[in-house]
């Protein structure tokens, strides 16, 4: 079952509230988040099993945490699927592998 917003009232006034505060929307009307992702190898080996997915939520504000069950490091700005907010499951955004800063 896909992820949907909850619907605004007005969906013009939705997206304007998107491009105010700067959070990019993807062609299906949802956040799209940069996430600082952290590898999780099982025990004794360098088997890579799951990564944990750090981002700042787009509705809320405050950081949650997601694990995704991969078997391959992303690349950076790589896709890594679309995600529930842990403050309200209802709500979902897609994750993108954050970008090195260029200093």
């Amino acid at each position: 079952m896909p992820l949907v917003n909850k619907p605004k009232d007005d969906p013009e006034e939705a997206h304007q509230e998107a491009v105010i505060s700067g959070v990019l929307l993807a062609d299906d009307g949802l956040p799209v988040v940069q996430a600082e992702v952290t590898p999780l190898y099982r025990p004794r080996t360098r088997r890579l099993v799951a990564l944990q997915v750090q981002t700042v939520c787009p509705f809320c504000g405050q950081t949650h945490l997601h694990t995704l069950q991969r078997s391959e490091l992303p690349r950076a700005g790589e896709y890594l699927g679309q995600v529930a907010a842990a403050c309200d499951p209802g709500r979902g955004y897609h994750l993108l592998v954050k970008m090195p800063s260029v200093d």
